[in-house]
């Protein structure tokens, strides 16, 4: 690394510990940091609509916050995002939003998530401050190239012509300038339409660099190179030697073509690199990538909840390398810093959003206790509220954390899981309404009567288990299979997610599990004999775990090898 670079390195890290002064400052008074947050988010957007509606100009504290503004999901405030997405730039913020960033709901229907420029300015410095910290832990990370997996930045236009996509490809296009010089892979591969061709090209690049840094946010996705790997090694080195693509563009989309065409550009011959590798091959029998890039130091990525079960494997995959999670984060915003490695933990950004929290024991009662984040208490589990700079107001983002410790004053939070009627391994996020949708379209398309079914999501296999109780008792292999293979094709349609994580192979299809008749009765009697009332027992579509009892309730199991 040239003297220039490694002074423009150090003046991005000062710049990063410069970005971390408020956050600091939050963290030594967590109640005066949050009052004077909402305090300006109210006055600056109080002749808003949305501020209009909940008469924001009268709002002296936070008490008055609190009785005039409902706590609301998404849907409470998608009408004020559709006038934005039709031009009402003013519907929820005053500063105009520039963008919309996207992700899935409870519906079929997508998530827009309004970006204005103060709001990204926060988010990027608390990234800033991220790369800071854990760069001083790891002086090594930016010692070569780094391997940055983000979605595109646009991939659709809203009614007024706004763009909408992807915080991570934001972010990446967006990074400062040292950062970016320093990516293996062009941002480009992240815009081709083909999952397989994205993922193909993204290690082709790779194993044509040194790379000391990975940063993605989903360990699947690394799981998933791996594979690809050892599966095309010997395809990937001859590419490596002749300097070309290593497909044939002929094979993909007119729109993906062009992209490669760009892509031809950034490569080169490299034959030397790619005797070693193929050396490393002959010698072990597959390649990995710990033998592909032994100088790497560093994989950020996501450490807890299901994302943790992946990251588990890394180290055996890419070598004794620093683990440190990138922070507890979604389209609506960064809410964590962690500061340590091996630790879905980190710091809540006090300066970052204003946070309310539900007990998780409280969130179906009539009038749950909302606590603030000076009032939580370690080792306690909450759902999350947040009100961001953007847009969102004590807005219901349907996660559940716990609290781990404190840091200065402020409280230590990681994410758990999803909350009610939601699970989620890889992003997809599924919805319980989603579900039913897709079984009852898998009973249109196949005839199969279903009683009663229940989804397990399987973290290690990266697939939900379909557990289904029918009517006919004599079904055959064939019509389980034809109906799982519906419930699938149904969900492609239900959850926009879900096509993605599929297609890039980072979410496995559903397995049936085909339960006895009587199956779905047992079940609530058992729950009414542990005490449940029976006039409110709720049929569990999501199934958390599998119980040994279980076992007895199998009459066969789909084969998968």
């Amino acid at each position: 690394m040239g003297i220039g670079m490694n002074l423009a390195l150090w003046i991005a890290r000062i710049r990063g510990w410069l970005a971390g002064r408020p956050f600091e400052r939050a963290a030594r008074d967590p109640l005066g940091a949050q009052n004077r947050l909402l305090q300006q988010i109210l006055h600056e957007n109080r002749h808003t609509a949305f501020g209009l509606d909940h008469g924001f100009a009268d709002l002296s504290d936070y008490d008055a916050f609190q009785r005039q503004v409902p706590i609301q999901d998404y849907e409470g405030h998608r009408p004020y995002v559709d006038q934005i997405a039709t031009g009402r730039l003013d519907a929820l913020t005053q500063e105009p939003p520039f963008r919309l960033g996207s992700t899935s709901g409870t519906t079929n229907q997508p998530k827009w998530v309004p970006i204005t420029q103060s709001w990204q300015a926060k988010m990027a410095g608390l990234l800033r401050f991220w790369i800071a910290r854990t760069s001083w832990s790891h002086p090594r990370m930016f010692n070569h190239k780094t391997l940055t997996v983000v979605s595109p930045a646009v991939e659709e236009k809203a009614p007024s012509g706004m763009p909408v996509g992807s915080i991570s490809g934001v972010t990446n296009r967006r990074a400062p300038w040292v950062i970016r010089r320093m990516y293996a892979v062009p941002y480009e591969v992240a815009t081709l339409g083909s999952y397989h061709l994205r993922y193909f090209m993204l290690m082709r690049f790779s194993l044509q660099n040194s790379l000391s840094c990975i940063v993605t946010p989903n360990p699947s996705t690394l799981l998933q190179l791996a594979q690809l790997l050892e599966a095309q090694a010997k395809t990937l080195i001859a590419a490596l030697h002749s300097g070309k693509l290593g497909i044939d563009p002929q094979d993909y989309s007119e729109e993906d073509q062009k992209i490669l065409a760009g892509l031809v550009n950034y490569l080169r011959p490299l034959p030397k690199r790619a005797r070693k590798l193929s050396e490393i091959l002959k010698d072990k029998g597959c390649l990995l990538p710990r033998d592909c890039w032994p100088q790497l130091a560093f994989i950020g990525c996501w450490l807890g909840g299901s994302a943790g079960v992946h990251a588990r494997q890394l180290r055996s995959l890419y070598g004794d390398v620093g683990l440190r999670d990138l922070g507890f984060r979604a389209t609506e915003g960064t809410f964590t810093v962690p500061l340590e490695d091996d630790s879905a933990a980190g710091v809540l950004a006090l300066d970052a959003h204003v946070y309310e929290f539900i007990p998780e024991t409280e969130i179906t009662a009539e009038n749950p206790t909302v606590l603030r984040a000076h009032e939580l208490e370690i080792g306690q589990q909450y759902y999350l509220l947040i009100t961001t700079r953007a847009g969102l107001y004590r807005y219901d983002i349907n996660d559940v954390v716990e609290v781990t410790g404190t840091y200065r004053q402020a409280p230590i939070v990681r994410f758990l899981r999803k909350g009610r009627d939601m699970v989620n391994m890889v992003g997809e996020k599924l919805h319980v309404n989603q579900l039913l949708a897709a079984a009852h379209r898998a009973r249109q398309d196949t005839g199969l009567q279903w009683r009663q079914f229940q989804v397990l999501p399987d973290t290690e296999a990266c697939c939900y288990h379909l557990l289904l109780e029918s009517e006919d008792a004599q079904l055959t292999t064939a019509d389980l299979d034809a109906f799982s293979q519906a419930f699938d094709a149904a969900l492609m349609d239900e959850n926009p997610e879900y096509p993605t994580k599929r297609q890039s192979q980072r979410l496995g299809a559903p397995r049936w599990i085909h339960m006895k008749a009587g199956w779905s009765d047992r079940e609530r009697q058992r729950a009414v004999e542990a005490g449940k009332r029976d006039v409110q027992f709720k049929w569990p579509y999501i199934l958390e775990g599998w119980r040994p009892d279980l076992d007895d309730e199998v009459l066969g199991r789909a084969n998968h090898t």
